[in-house]
């Protein structure tokens, strides 16, 4: 019960850590999401291109 008691006591801080911790957590996995979305965009471009070269040597034959 101390503990509620404290949060709410100090709720102006309990809010700051807790959207710090948020912050936090994103800022650790922002990278490793960036790298992941950069791998899947390079993917989908390389498969697009070669759909696309796929098509013309089919339009040229």
């Amino acid at each position: 019960m101390d503990t509620v008691n404290w949060i709410f006591d100090n709720l102006g801080l309990t809010i700051i850590l807790v959207v710090g911790g948020i912050v936090a957590i994103n800022l650790l996995f922002l990278k490793k999401n960036r790298e992941a979305y950069t791998d899947a965009k390079n993917a989908t471009i390389a498969r697009r291109q070669a759909e696309h070269e796929r098509a013309e040597e089919s339009r040229n034959e």
